[in-house]
């Protein structure tokens, strides 16, 4: 009974899948029912697939598009932090000369010395420099004319730098749930199909079987195709 069972399982429906491999597998598995359509049999399958298939292929567009966005975004951030941790080291020893007599002040812009700010990441550096903008704030006086602005205006930089991160961080989530429900609706399409056509075919299977190049899914290493039902 294990062969009757094999009927119920999707092929297509397996993570070892490419969404790329799916997509070029179906581009051809269309074109082949289109070929041998004589008589409309194929015509529901066919209008079927590419609707399901067009579906697919949108979200595939939208996450690649959210995807290089994002790309963009990160390499944003991580230019700012770059500006940040060179603009405190390049600023520390004008701060230690403006406060040379009173450490305990130089305390205040550097807690945990230099190294804390040298070793800034993305996801602490926020606090780093919500600290430092306020010690500076309060010590404007002492301090060069636009030493506040340059470390505010680069705070305000991340700050929104970071959000369109995060942003689009979000968006990819959201399009790669979509994804995925478009991604089912056309492995049952497909599955489907198979089917039909192994119906349809039940006289010819090599005929069916034809409609379904496995090697596009599998990879180029693979000679397998879908085995057609055994004719009666």
């Amino acid at each position: 009974m294990e062969k009757i069972k094999a009927f119920f399982v999707n092929p297509f429906d397996s993570e070892y899948i490419t969404d790329l491999r799916l997509k070029n597998f179906t581009e051809d598995h269309i074109q082949k029912m289109t070929a041998a359509n004589t008589g409309t049999r194929f015509t529901t399958y066919i209008s079927a697939t590419q609707t399901a298939l067009g579906a697919f292929v949108l979200t595939l567009v939208g996450e690649e598009s959210h995807v290089a966005a994002r790309k963009s975004r990160t390499e944003n951030v991580s230019a700012i932090l770059a500006q940040f941790k060179k603009l405190v080291r390049t600023k520390e020893p004008v701060i230690k000369a403006a406060f040379e007599s009173q450490p305990t002040i130089i305390t205040e812009f550097f807690p945990n010395g230099l190294t804390e700010y040298s070793i800034a990441t993305v996801g602490n550096v926020g606090i780093l420099m919500e600290r430092l903008v306020g010690v500076i704030t309060a010590r404007a006086a002492a301090l060069p004319t636009g030493f506040v602005t340059q470390f505010s205006d680069l705070k305000t930089q991340f700050t929104t730098a970071r959000a369109e991160q995060q942003d689009e961080k979000g968006h990819i989530s959201n399009v790669k749930a979509i994804s995925s429900a478009e991604r089912t609706t056309l492995v049952k399409q497909l599955y489907k199909n198979l089917a039909n056509i192994a119906a349809i075919c039940i006289n010819n299977p090599a005929e069916g079987a034809g409609m379904f190049d496995e090697s596009l899914l599998l990879g180029r290493r693979s000679k397998k195709v879908v085995e057609p039902p055994t004719a009666p």
